[in-house]
């Protein structure tokens, strides 16, 4: 199979429509394969739900339950504004740069902080977020007392209405 063939087989794979057309149109399949090759050949493994790609470091359970998670994730994409209602989330940025957009549950900007190598930012629950990668991709540690579970997000605004969020980008 070419690697246009498997970006495409990537994209096709991606269950939300939004994601799949980012990736075809705007992204580009080949610099989506360029990242899922450069990452998966690192332990990192494509979710199809989200369309982005993550590695868990760690999981501790104690009597059963998961008493914290670290994850890496990879965001070759604008993430969905969104918030998580049980756990404060806690990254530090590995690789790339971009934004960390905070807003209120009703969507207006609050606050829009850099992302670049290094920068560690403590995100309490209940606060709504989105990450908007500036270039290839953003690669984030993520850890949080819990499980940090992506169907326990509440969705606020899909990504793909990021230019709304008045913070735009070429």
């Amino acid at each position: 199979m070419s690697e246009l063939e498997e970006a495409q087989r990537l994209i096709d794979s991606v269950k939300n429509e939004n994601v799949r057309e980012y990736y075809q149109y705007v992204l580009g399949p080949e610099e989506l394969f360029e990242v899922y090759k450069k990452f998966g050949d690192r332990g990192f493994v494509f979710d199809p739900n989200s369309g982005l790609m993550f590695r868990d470091l760690f999981s501790k359970k104690v009597q059963g339950e998961i008493e914290c998670t670290l994850v890496e994730g990879v965001f070759p994409r604008p993430v969905d504004l969104h918030y998580h209602k049980d756990v404060d989330e806690y990254l530090l940025v590995l690789e790339g740069e971009g934004t960390l957009v905070f807003t209120t549950k009703d969507g207006t900007v609050k606050e829009g902080i850099e992302l670049k190598e290094g920068t560690e930012v403590k995100i309490p629950v209940g606060t709504p977020h989105s990450f908007i990668p500036d270039g290839e991709y953003l690669l984030i540690r993520l850890a949080c007392k819990g499980l940090l579970d992506p169907q326990k997000e509440v969705t606020l605004s899909p990504f793909s209405d990021y230019w709304s969020w008045g913070l735009f980008r070429e």
